[in-house]
C-alpha cells in the first residue's frame, strides 16, 4: 500500500505510469484523531476504493517533523496535519484535503478527476541528486494558499475543539459513570456487609441456643445420673434393711421359738408336778413333843 521509496522515486514512477502521486501527512504519535481517522481510510481500504489506490494511485506517507515530510511542506505548504495531496504529471491536480475535508469519496474523487490546468506546474527533474528540484510556485498562488490553508486550519482547530467537547463530555460520563459504578458498588458492599452480620448474629443465636441447649441436656443427663445413684442407693438401703429386717425377724422367731420352747417345757414341767401332787397323799401328825410326820404312797 505505502511507498517505500523516496519522494523524487515516487515522482519518477508518476511520470512514468500516468499514476496520481497521493501524499497523506499525519502528526507525529498517537493522540491525533483526525490523523488516525485520516490514515485508517488507507489501512483499511477494501473493495473498488482499495483497488483505485493500488492501481491508479501511488501513496505516500508522510510523519510531521521528519526530513522528508520537511521537504514536501517546503514545496506544497501545508499549514496542518493531517492533509493529502494529490499529484500528477503537471503537479499538483487540485487543492489538497485537510482535517475532516479528508473522507473516501473525496480521496476518490481527487484519483479520477481529470488534471486541470496547471497555474504553477510542479514539474520535478528525475534526476535531481538529493533534493528535489521544481519550479518555483508564483507568489500569488502561494499567498492564496496560505490564506486557504489558514482558513482550514481555523475549520480544523474548530473540529478538533468539538473533539474535545466530545471527548471531554464522554469522560465526564465515564468520570460520572465510575463514579455511580462506585456508588452502587459501596451500597452493595454495605448490604453484603450488614447481610453477612445479619447471618453472623443469626449463627451466633444459633450457637449460643445449640450451647445453651447442650446445657440444659447436660444438667438434665447430670439430674438423671443423680436421680438414679439415688434411686440406686435407696434399692441398696431398701435391700440392706430388708436384709436386716429379715434377720432381725429370724432372730425373733428364733427368740421366740426358744421361749415357747421354754414354756412348753415349763408347762410340762408344771403339768408333771400337778399330776404327782394329785397322786400323793401327804398325812401330818401333830404330837405335842415331836412333830412326826410320815408319808405312805
Amino acid at each position: 500500500m505505502w511507498f517505500s521509496g523516496a519522494i523524487t522515486d515516487a515522482v519518477a514512477q508518476v511520470q512514468q505510469t500516468d499514476k496520481v502521486l497521493v501524499v497523506l501527512g499525519v502528526a507525529n504519535g498517537d493522540g491525533d484523531q483526525l490523523s488516525e481517522m485520516a490514515e485508517s481510510l488507507f489501512n483499511d481500504a477494501e473493495g473498488a476504493f482499495g483497488e483505485l489506490l493500488r492501481e491508479q494511485a501511488i501513496c505516500l506517507r508522510l510523519v510531521d517533523g521528519s526530513e522528508t515530510f520537511d521537504q514536501f511542506k517546503s514545496i506544497f505548504p501545508c499549514a496542518t496535519v493531517p492533509f493529502v495531496h494529490f499529484i500528477g504529471k503537471m503537479g499538483q491536480r487540485q487543492a489538497p484535503l485537510v482535517g475532516d475535508e479528508i473522507t473516501e469519496r473525496r480521496i476518490r474523487q481527487g484519483i479520477e478527476q481529470q488534471p486541470a490546468s496547471s497555474t504553477a506546474p510542479a514539474q520535478t527533474s528525475t534526476t535531481a541528486p538529493t533534493t528535489q528540484q521544481q519550479q518555483p510556485v508564483p507568489e500569488t498562488s502561494i499567498e492564496s494558499e496560505r490564506q486557504r490553508q489558514e482558513e482550514l486550519e481555523e475549520k480544523q482547530q474548530a473540529a478538533r475543539d468539538k473533539i474535545a467537547e466530545v471527548r471531554a463530555r464522554k469522560e465526564q460520563k465515564f468520570s460520572d459513570e465510575q463514579r455511580e459504578k462506585e456508588r452502587q458498588r459501596r451500597e452493595q458492599g454495605i448490604a453484603l456487609a450488614e447481610q453477612q452480620k445479619q447471618r453472623d448474629d443469626e449463627e451466633l443465636k444459633r450457637q449460643a441456643e445449640k450451647k445453651r441447649a447442650a446445657k440444659r441436656e447436660e444438667a438434665q443427663a447430670r439430674a438423671r445420673v443423680k436421680q438414679q445413684i439415688e434411686e440406686d442407693r435407696k434399692a441398696r438401703k431398701a435391700k440392706m434393711d430388708a436384709e436386716v429386717n429379715e434377720q432381725k425377724a429370724a432372730k425373733l422367731a428364733e427368740v421366740e421359738a426358744i421361749k415357747a420352747e421354754k414354756l412348753r417345757q415349763e408347762a410340762e414341767r408344771l403339768e408333771e408336778i400337778r399330776r404327782q401332787r394329785d397322786t400323793t397323799a401327804r398325812i401330818q401328825v401333830l404330837l405335842t413333843d415331836i412333830d412326826y410326820t410320815h408319808d405312805d404312797n
